[in-house]
């Protein structure tokens, strides 16, 4: 049997979420994959780093979609009050956000990126602006 702390569970989500994004997989496999890993991250946070960037991040999110983000996430997990429920408005690059977030929390709690948040964070600098309209 091995030991798996949160962070390395939540780095190999998130790693499996980037190598599904590139491959243009399923885009509710790679948003709950990244969302599993940043909630675990932005649970961890404030119990590895003594600064307050989880407090900005909240704050960001709280301005422009926690409910958001969190909507989809739940209608994917849970069923028990709405068995019958269906997601409008999803888009297939709706979980880049959500890696780029967990990869930058990851950064900042193990001291460095993952290769393959390396590669997504450098792709997302280099290229994915233009695909993520990002300015």
């Amino acid at each position: 049997m091995n030991s798996i702390s949160k962070t390395e569970a939540a780095a190999r989500q998130l790693d499996t979420a980037i190598d599904l994004y590139f491959a243009d997989a399923d885009s509710l496999s790679v948003y709950t994959l990244a969302y599993a890993s940043f909630r675990v991250l932005f649970d961890i946070y404030p119990h590895r780093q003594q600064d307050d960037f989880a407090t900005k991040i909240n704050e960001l999110l709280a301005a422009e979609g926690w409910k958001e983000m969190t909507k989809l996430a739940n209608f994917l997990k849970h069923a028990d009050r709405d068995p019958m429920a269906v997601f409008e408005g999803h888009h297939p690059d709706d979980g880049a956000s959500v890696i780029g977030l967990a990869t930058l929390l990851y950064r900042r709690i193990a001291g460095d990126f993952t290769l393959k948040m390396r590669a997504f964070d450098y792709w997302t600098e280099e290229m994915g602006y233009e695909a993520l309209g990002i300015e």
